[in-house]
């Protein structure tokens, strides 16, 4: 009879190479309970890599860590449903592939035969290209400050703050809010006139939640954005730095006259929030 594998953390790591940082954040998630050594050194059973897997598939078919921990709680699922999930995941890969695939060899074929291309066609391949660019673009500029393993974690976070479609209710608050901020901007309303103030009040409900979510990672939130200059040449911004410093300096005037709550956040010496509160 084999024997039970029992293995650390650094042969689970080497052996399935998910990174030592994303195990633990599994266990801190509830996803996973390694048993521990008399030393305190976990160890991995094969349940232990069954429920890996499992979490893995679940993640490749789009399913955030706070989705896989309610799937996965009080229960196991089997082989097979294992199977359906990662054929599932693995069809929708191949079918978006497959389009386009389609799409190019269309254009491709179009352009040997010296054939023009449609507005239609040429509308398609620009959104393809631009899509694909703009998730790269934007990979490249959230690693300047988190790893893939805190970025799934606050991910995880936000869809549990925003549930079903409320996320996307939420990015339409804050294209309107920002389009708010620019027409006052416009207007030459001073920041510390109550129209700004009422906008700076807006700004940090619409905040709230993302706050609330990790309030221990928000500050690197807000200093990603203090220094969009860095990075806006990869992705652009939902908003510009004129709209930050207006709202900013908006918010710091309700503060003053007590129309704004103070913050939880302090400033240290080199000028980055921290938390203050628990």
């Amino acid at each position: 009879m084999k024997a039970e594998p029992s293995l650390s953390i650094g042969e689970v790591s080497r052996r399935t190479r998910l990174t030592e940082r994303a195990l633990r954040l599994y266990e801190a998630e509830g996803l996973v309970a390694p048993s521990r050594t008399a030393a305190g050194r976990r160890v991995y059973s094969l349940a232990d890599l069954r429920r890996l897997q499992q979490v893995q598939i679940l993640r490749r078919a789009g399913y955030a860590l706070a989705e896989i921990r309610g799937l996965l709680k009080g229960r196991d699922f089997n082989a097979a449903e294992v199977i359906a999930l990662h054929l599932g995941a693995l069809r929708a890969e191949r079918d978006g592939l497959e389009r386009s695939i389609a799409l190019l060899e269309g254009a491709q074929a179009r352009l040997e035969e010296g054939a023009a291309q449609d507005a239609e066609a040429l509308c398609e391949l620009i959104r393809l290209a631009e899509r694909s660019l703009e998730e790269e673009n934007w990979r490249k500029a959230l690693s300047r400050y988190w790893t893939d393993e805190e970025q799934e974690r606050w991910k995880a976070a936000l869809s549990a703050a925003f549930p079903g479609k409320c996320h996307e209710q939420a990015g339409q608050d804050w294209l309107d809010l920002t389009a708010r901020i620019e027409a006052a901007i416009a207007k030459g309303a001073k920041p510390d006139s109550e129209a700004a103030m009422a906008l700076g009040q807006d700004w940090m409900a619409l905040q709230q939640p993302y706050m609330d979510a990790l309030p221990h990672y928000w500050p690197r939130m807000a200093q990603m954005y203090a220094e969009m200059d860095k990075w806006s040449h990869l992705a652009k911004p939902p908003f510009s730095k004129a709209v930050l410093d207006y709202v900013k300096a908006a918010v710091a005037a309700g503060r003053a006259k007590g129309v704004i709550p103070p913050s939880k956040y302090a400033i240290d010496a080199q000028g980055n929030p921290i938390l203050t509160e628990t």
